[in-house]
């Protein structure tokens, strides 16, 4: 195919196009739209996804996993066997596969979307977008489920959530089968955030059989991984996070690492709630009333406070103790300097400021401030001017270099 990319209906007439089954090995294209009214007008886009896809196959570019993950040691690439694979792959992309709605004929063609072995590929080249500019982080989809989307027509949104729904459902079935049910529960506990609906409110009985635990005395006993205090936390259950606490489930569970979801090692179940954006955050509230650790760090020195998506999370851990300029090896990290990593929303900035985060303190670790930890991501941040602004009106020294502690090289070794 070369030129400007066709659309479905164009392409159902051309016979290009065949219907999608789950036996298919398919690549799964997310992009951003240049236009309003065309993806890819001149179809620059598409002659660079192209020529990468060939590069891949030919194995000139060699695929890594995302800077976090490699941060923790994970190296992994395309093997020459799966790139053999990958020729007779499948693409589905939804310019493609999507009817489009002036050429529409029948709506439930729209219905098709890609479930079985599914690769996924973000197409995200330097090109200038003819109506307007925006920015994506790798970890966007946790923080902005598709529902939270600017749409067209109000009609997709609905469509969309139909296509995610019947997506992770088909995801659900697949790693329930695993023997390691972290990411099962993961993607259990956030069902209805992906899915724009009400938290969902279980009794004990309900909530042991879809997080797969084969009795109380089993969920209680764990004490590592998505325990049922994580699962109840990350699902912002409030209620069942008493009743677990009165069936003595431990407070403290720790996660293993999970980078591709954004859960990083040592992790409590008091974290998993501070990363849900609950404008009450009821779940942080409970885990506090039962006695969960405020002060809790992992093993990098992250603290709680750090890594809050929502302001109320961040006022209830200062009003239970948590200190707002915490530092504690191995980096070091103020929460101020971790919430910039990290990018919430700016409100959460706002109310560490407010509560007297020091915008300039480092000492040893990776001697990073909040400005230098705001600039890593800056480009896919789409908070990044309105935060940076919020640093320097706090009096942030923008000449400022990174201190680095004597044993940085060995700290970024370790972790």
């Amino acid at each position: 195919m070369r030129g400007i990319p066709k659309c479905h209906q164009e392409l159902m007439q051309a016979n290009l196009l065949v219907k999608h089954d789950p036996s298919f090995l398919t690549i799964f294209v997310s992009h951003q739209w240049l236009g309003n009214t065309h993806p890819d007008q001149r179809g620059y886009q598409f002659r660079i996804f192209q020529k990468a896809l060939r590069n891949v196959l030919d194995g000139k570019i060699k695929l890594e996993l995302d800077a976090t993950s490699q941060f923790f040691g994970h190296m992994k690439t395309l093997t020459a066997e799966y790139r053999k694979k990958l020729q007779e792959a499948y693409v589905w992309l939804d310019w493609f596969c999507v009817p489009q709605t002036e050429f529409e004929t029948d709506p439930a063609e729209s219905r098709m979307v890609p479930c079985g072995d599914v690769v996924q590929a973000a197409l995200r080249p330097v090109i200038t977008s003819v109506d307007q500019a925006e920015f994506a982080m790798p970890m966007q989809w946790l923080k902005s489920p598709v529902h939270q989307g600017t749409f067209s027509l109000d009609k997709d949104r609905v469509a969309v959530c139909n296509f995610i729904q019947e997506a992770l459902d088909f995801k659900l079935a697949r790693l329930s089968k695993q023997k390691n049910l972290d990411i099962y529960r993961y993607f259990a506990a956030r069902y209805t955030d992906f899915l724009g609906l009400p938290k969902k409110r279980r009794s004990v009985e309900e909530f042991l059989s879809y997080f797969r635990f084969p009795s109380m005395e089993a969920a209680v006993r764990q004490k590592k991984g998505m325990g049922a205090m994580a699962c109840a936390a990350l699902s912002g259950d409030a209620g069942l996070l008493r009743q677990l606490a009165e069936a003595g489930a431990p407070m403290n569970t720790k996660l293993r690492e999970i980078s591709e979801l954004d859960v990083l090692p040592d992790w409590t179940p008091l974290h998993l709630a501070a990363v849900r954006r609950d404008e009450d955050a009821e779940a942080v509230s409970a885990l506090l009333e039962l006695r969960a650790d405020p002060h809790y760090v992992n093993k990098l020195g992250h603290a709680i406070l750090g890594t809050c998506e929502s302001a109320r999370a961040v006022e209830l851990l200062v009003q239970a103790g948590a200190s707002i300029n915490q530092m504690k090896p191995l980096t070091m990290c103020t929460p101020l300097t971790l919430a910039c990593l990290r990018c919430p929303e700016p409100d959460v900035i706002a109310k560490l400021l407010q509560l007297r985060a020091d915008v300039n303190l480092t000492k040893g670790g990776i001697g990073l401030t909040p400005l230098h930890s705001l600039a890593i991501y800056s480009h896919g941040n789409p908070h990044s001017l309105a935060v940076a602004e919020m640093l320097i009106e706090a009096r942030a020294e923008l000449n400022r270099g990174a201190q680095a502690g004597p044993r940085c090289p060995i700290i970024l070794g370790c972790c």
